[in-house]
């Protein structure tokens, strides 16, 4: 299904700065939405004027999306310039990996772990949490939590805490779509499988290689392939769908 481009939004993207995030955020600006880029990384606001050199409605917002206070500041300044968050994609997110191995869990940091499960979780709460009340006022919404294929089944390379992590972005989303549905807002998740991004790069070729040899369509993703999924759980016609979890992953899961 074609995304509508007849009504615009204001859209907010997590982990915009780069990667599947703004690959997302781009996607949401072609449409004609206002689409707030939000990334802890500095490098935000060059991707931010990217996106207004073509044309696009994209503003720049650095912080830190654990900070309660940061991130109830910000979609307020957004709120008071564009108006309500119509759209909300909660991209950010960490693998807690360092360097191509994994780390085992009796040889994890408990600060590691705190890290991972606090910038993976606890951001989506908080962003949620702070957009709904506008997305209830107009009685539109939709959410797009990004999990992983490592919520799903064993990976290769995905450290316990990320598993863990992102299996809890599932249970947070089936449990707000509940709650969310009958003020018309959908919430739903997109889990990625290995994606070509500055992310995944740091593993190595040899697991692109052992992933597309598993993968019934024979290749790792391209953020593309995620962000046509994200475009159709955003755009108008995906009303009748929420609580669901969308597998993007070339048939991977089907080993």
């Amino acid at each position: 299904m074609t995304p509508d481009k007849s009504i615009e939004r204001v859209a907010v993207v997590t982990g915009a700065a780069q990667g599947l995030g703004y690959d997302i955020a781009a996607a949401l600006a072609s449409l004609g939405h206002r689409v707030a880029l939000l990334d802890r990384a500095d490098d935000v606001a060059r991707s931010a004027a990217t996106l207004q050199a073509r044309g696009t409605t994209a503003a720049a917002h650095c912080l830190d999306v654990t900070d309660e206070a940061a991130v109830q500041r910000t979609i307020a300044a957004i709120e008071e310039a564009w108006g309500d968050v119509g759209i909300l994609v909660n991209g950010a997110g960490i693998t807690g990996r360092k360097g191509a191995h994994k780390t085992a869990v009796v040889d994890m940091d408990p600060s590691d772990w705190r890290r991972v499960i606090t910038t993976n979780v606890a951001s989506a709460f908080l962003l949620c949490r702070a957009c709904i009340p506008g997305m209830q006022r107009a009685r539109w919404g939709r959410i797009v939590n990004i999990a992983s294929q490592a919520a799903r089944a064993r990976t290769e390379r995905s450290n316990a805490h990320y598993a863990a992590s992102k299996s809890a972005v599932l249970g947070f989303s089936r449990g707000l779509a509940h709650e969310v549905a009958s003020s018309g807002i959908t919430v739903n998740c997109v889990a990625p499988g290995r994606i070509a991004t500055p992310m995944t790069v740091q593993t190595g070729a040899d697991v692109d290689a052992a992933y597309s040899a598993k993968s019934a369509v024979g290749r790792v993703g391209v953020p593309a392939d995620v962000t046509a999924a994200v475009m159709y759980l955003t755009s108008e016609g995906s009303a009748f769908m929420t609580g669901a979890t969308v597998d993007v992953n070339g048939g991977y899961s089907m080993n």
